[in-house]
C-alpha cells in the first residue's frame, strides 16, 4: 500500500479523528470523508467514530482491516479503572485492570513495522504508516514516529490495513 506521507491532508470542514485517517488512506479531504462515512453508515453527523464505521467506510475502496492481538500487562488498582481501554476484573476487593501497551512500547514492538496501521489509543484514532503516523493532534501532518504527540497514552486496539490484492494473496 502506497501513501502519500509528504502532502499534509486537507481538514476542510471536518477536524474529528475518524475521517482523518479516512481521508490519509484514501487521499481525501476530510469533508470528503466524512460524506463517505455518512452515506456508508446512515449518521446525519460524524463525530465517534467505531471501527467497523471506519472499515465499512473503506471496504468499498479495496481496504481490509485485520484486528492484531495487544500483550496487555496487568496492574491492580483501589478505585475503579477507566472504562475505555480497560479489561478489568474484581478479586478479594480490589479491581485489576489489564491494559495495554503505551504507544511508544506499541511502536518499537511491532512486528509489521513496513505495513499500515489503524491504533486506538483511548478513544482516539492514530494512522501509522512505515516510520510515520498521522492525527489530528498534528494537524493532519504527516511526522516521524519518534515525534509523535501521545507516545504515553495506551493503545486499546490496532487494525492492519491491507488491500484487496494483499488480502487475496494473504488467503492462498
Amino acid at each position: 500500500m502506497h501513501l502519500d506521507t509528504t502532502k499534509k491532508i486537507d481538514r476542510t470542514n471536518n477536524s474529528y479523528c475518524g475521517p482523518l485517517v479516512i481521508a490519509a488512506l484514501l487521499g481525501r479531504s476530510t469533508k470528503e470523508a466524512a460524506l463517505l462515512v455518512r452515506m456508508r453508515t446512515g449518521k446525519n453527523v460524524v463525530k465517534g467514530m467505531s471501527a467497523d464505521h471506519i472499515a465499512a467506510t473503506l471496504r468499498p475502496h479495496g481496504l481490509h482491516l485485520k484486528h492484531e492481538r495487544l500483550t496487555k500487562t496487568s496492574r491492580t488498582y483501589r478505585l475503579p479503572p477507566p472504562k475505555h481501554c480497560a479489561w478489568a476484573s474484581v478479586r478479594d476487593g480490589k479491581v485489576t485492570k489489564s491494559v495495554g501497551p503505551t504507544f511508544a512500547q506499541w511502536l518499537r514492538s511491532r512486528e509489521h513495522a513496513n505495513q499500515t496501521h489503524l491504533v486506538d489509543v483511548g478513544k482516539h484514532w492514530v494512522l501509522v504508516h512505515g516510520r510515520k503516523m498521522v492525527d489530528t493532534y498534528t494537524d493532519g501532518e504527516w511526522l516521524f514516529i519518534r515525534k509523535a504527540p501521545h507516545r504515553r497514552r495506551r493503545v486499546c486496539n490496532v487494525w492492519r490495513i491491507f488491500t484487496d490484492s494483499a488480502l487475496n494473496g494473504e488467503r492462498r
